[in-house]
């Protein structure tokens, strides 16, 4: 049933979303953000803004089994990735594909670069000194 809110309750916006976009990639090869929208009010009646969407969608796209195709285009990794269609069935070129999976190489390696420099020692600061121009170099190889 659709409660005709236009303001959900305070600090829920994530996790409806979230919720939403779950269940909507199970039934779905992929989404936009415009899918998801649609879909969240007919769920919930909720309008949320902008920003609670792109909050929400990026938390999602770091946990585990959740992707961006490309700007806007989110799916649910599994075993038929790479996903080659996006939502109106058209074919996802090589270049986004590559594009995406660098994208995703420097998204894991950040969560590593960083170091607690209070108690880091000079090995530690040398890795995460490596490690930032193995990031801008992954960024260099994006078309």
């Amino acid at each position: 049933m659709i409660h005709q809110q236009s303001t959900p309750p305070l600090k829920t916006a994530a996790p409806i979303i979230k919720s939403c976009a779950k269940e909507f990639l199970s039934q779905n090869e992929n989404m936009t953000i415009d899918n998801l929208k649609a879909y969240v009010l007919e769920k919930t009646g909720y309008n949320f803004t902008s920003g609670q969407y792109a909050g929400a969608l990026k938390t999602l796209t770091d946990e585990e089994g959740y992707i961006t195709i490309r700007r806007g285009v989110y799916a649910c990794r599994s075993e038929n990735w790479p996903v080659t269609t996006n939502v109106l069935n058209e074919p996802i070129s090589l270049r986004d594909q590559i594009n995406h999976t660098l994208g995703q190489a420097q998204a894991n390696l950040r969560k590593l670069a960083i170091v607690d420099l209070y108690n880091a020692n000079d090995q530690m600061l040398a890795d995460a000194s490596k490690l930032k121009k193995i990031i801008q170099s992954i960024g260099d190889l994006k078309f």
